[in-house]
């Protein structure tokens, strides 16, 4: 079974795979938006994000 992280990080993948700028604003407890960001983001492919909502982020 996935966790919310793998959950959340999957489902942006599947559908966003041609944004190239991206917020994710509070709606899911215990995620780490810059693990998704960086999961997202790769080599090929540079990505803008924003995380609002969550403490911490850097």
């Amino acid at each position: 079974m996935m966790n919310k992280q793998e959950l959340v990080t999957a489902l942006l993948c599947r559908h966003l795979s041609e944004i190239k700028v991206g917020i994710i604003v509070k709606g899911v407890d215990d995620i780490f938006p810059e693990e998704i960001i960086k999961a997202i983001a790769s080599e090929e492919k540079h990505l803008y994000a924003a995380a609002i909502g969550y403490d911490e982020v850097a």
